[in-house]
């Protein structure tokens, strides 16, 4: 479980980001949080992700305070953050080692990676003889090789094409059924949001959240009815968050 309570943001340059902010995050869930451009939807990635820390208030992941290069979080960027000079297999491997893990064990733990990424017979290519959607799952494996709990993924298939982002959010749900993960996905998607979503989380440019659960439309069925509601709703939500003034936000 995520708590942030009363939390306070600012950037250096005097930007303001969050003013009092609550909010939860329920473990073991898929969330998807969606927002205006510059309310900070990457900031309270990086916030859970303890690559920030807040001026005041405070925020608990699992009742301790997040920490930079927590072994259990992994973070996952919409370019990739892949080595364009390791193979897929030095790639994956990179974190394994960092962590100590020795030649049987990495081996073992990319393996079966490998075959849940369908990069089967990649093992050796560089990223730039992969495809977008290559690349992307093989930034979501080398994160899987870790055994997280808690994965943060910021905007990971705007790049792709619309076929590709669809596959690639079905292989997210598939993760999300076989591993017990909290996973938080930020996205600019109304449709994306709808899909993956158990809770979506509606960011506005004051800097609150207004929570939907989805229970329409997690049936995993991108023409049901329960999926054009959830939009509508999202969608709804959105038009009344962006009606509001700015309140001074840069």
């Amino acid at each position: 479980m995520i708590h942030i309570r009363d939390l306070d943001f600012d950037y250096s340059s005097g930007q303001r980001v969050f003013r009092g902010l609550s909010h939860s995050f329920e473990a073991g869930k898929l969330h998807v949080v969606i927002g205006p451009s510059g309310c900070g939807k990457t900031t309270l990635l990086y916030l859970i992700a303890g690559l920030l820390s807040a001026k005041r208030g405070g925020l608990l992941l699992n009742g301790e305070a997040p920490q930079r290069g927590r072994e259990k979080t992994a973070v996952i960027l919409q370019e990739y953050g892949l080595f364009p000079w390791k193979t897929v297999c030095e790639n994956m491997a990179l974190g394994l080692r960092l962590r100590g893990f020795s030649r049987t064990e990495r081996a073992f733990r990319i393996d079966r990676v490998l075959g849940e990424l369908g990069l089967g017979g990649k093992e050796k290519s560089y990223p730039a003889k992969l495809s977008g959607g290559e690349k992307q799952r093989l930034a979501v494996g080398r994160s899987l090789v870790l055994d997280p709990d808690l994965m943060l993924l910021d905007e990971p298939f705007s790049s792709l094409d619309a076929m590709t982002r669809e596959q690639l959010q079905d292989y997210l749900l598939a993760v999300h059924r076989e591993r017990a993960m909290t996973i938080i996905l930020v996205t600019h998607s109304i449709e994306e949001a709808a899909y993956l979503s158990d809770e979506i989380h509606v960011m506005d440019m004051q800097g609150g959240i207004t929570r939907i659960s989805n229970t329409s439309s997690r049936a995993g069925d991108r023409k049901s009815g329960g999926f054009f509601s959830s939009c509508v709703e999202i969608r709804n939500t959105l038009e009344s968050i962006t009606a509001k003034p700015a309140g001074g936000r840069i």
